[in-house]
């Protein structure tokens, strides 16, 4: 009866979602692979653009380590002018996910 429980509490484990990355209320589940991105906003192009990006990475769904703001994203690169924002998020088997905010933008 123990071994059991056992594996019917790893089966629950293992289907509910470990691990969020959140874009705007939207979560993110990851239970065995995701790797996805979202644009927000932009549209401008151009050769002497430089890209910044900064990450949050959460181990087990317990534990986030990271800042991905907007700030740190420019910080990055020294970007003074913004042209546009995203997010991606990448996780796997629900160990670890990683949201991170890339801008586009001008020294």
């Amino acid at each position: 009866m123990r071994i059991k429980s056992i594996i019917m509490l790893a089966a629950l484990g293992f289907l509910m979602p470990g691990c969020f990355a959140t874009q705007y209320g939207i979560p993110s589940v990851v239970n065995i692979i995701n790797n996805g991105g979202v644009g927000r906003s932009g549209s401008a192009e151009s050769s002497d653009m430089v890209t910044g990006r900064a990450c949050a990475t959460s181990y087990l769904g317990y534990f986030a380590i990271g800042d991905a703001s907007i700030r740190a994203a420019t910080r990055a690169q020294g970007i003074t002018k913004i042209a546009s924002v995203s997010h991606t998020t990448e996780g796997v088997l629900g160990l670890t996910a990683e949201y991170c905010t890339v801008v586009r933008g001008w020294k």
